[in-house]
């Protein structure tokens, strides 16, 4: 559990990252002041998307596992320097932390369901060892039905201590509705904050009820 920890705070680490670097770019066509950037929680989208927008372009050219390593190096090192330059607000840090372990602890029983292993693992082996194929629904209509999120998964197609770094790549979505949640302060809790904690106050009950090998 405390393996699966670590790497899911590297990878939020390389979405704080890239979510810099996309804000970078954004401010560079704006022509706007680029010091006064800063990277909150929710910012975390913008690093998902343009993270997802270099897999669309660049799968075409490159199998995703000559990519993981580019990717996990270019967004730990912006991560490294937004820390130096106190580019990143951290808010209740603690508590989150606290949460993604009880999370891992009342989700480590959850196994793959059966269609995961019946094709949606063959597709993130696919696009794991090879580029884009032209007319690869000819072999197979599952392969020609890959999204955009599926790509991001392929990212952790891999084991490391008997890790399986995908499965943790998808609580990345929980994680970002729990990073806003902790963020709320008590003068901003109005009706749509109100949704936000009922949301994720349903989805910890859920994921404490959900049967086995159903994931979440």
């Amino acid at each position: 559990m405390f393996i699966s920890f670590f790497f899911l705070i590297i990878s939020l680490i390389v979405l704080y990252g890239f979510s810099y670097i996309s804000k970078i770019i954004y401010y560079s066509f704006r022509k706007k002041n680029k010091k006064k950037i800063l990277i909150q929680n929710i910012d975390l989208i913008y690093g998902l998307f343009f993270i997802l927008f270099l897999l669309l372009i660049l799968h075409f050219l490159i199998s995703i596992k000559n990519l993981s390593l580019i990717l996990l190096v270019t967004g730990s090192s912006a991560f490294i320097y937004c820390v130096f330059n106190n580019k990143i607000v951290f808010n209740k840090i603690f508590y989150f932390l606290t949460f993604v372990l009880i999370l891992l602890f009342i989700t480590s029983s959850n196994g793959p369901s059966y269609d995961t292993q019946l094709y949606h693992h063959q597709i993130l082996n696919w696009n794991y060892e090879f580029k884009i194929s032209i007319n690869l629904v000819s072999v197979d209509e599952r392969l020609g039905m890959v999204s955009p999120w599926q790509l991001f998964l392929s990212l952790g197609n891999f084991k490391i201590f008997n890790s399986h770094i995908a499965y943790l790549l998808n609580y990345i979505p929980i994680l970002l509705l729990f990073l806003e949640f902790f963020s709320l302060k008590k003068n901003q809790i109005k009706i749509p904050e109100s949704f936000l904690i009922l949301a994720v106050l349903y989805i910890l009950s859920f994921s404490l009820i959900h049967p086995f090998q159903n994931g979440m």
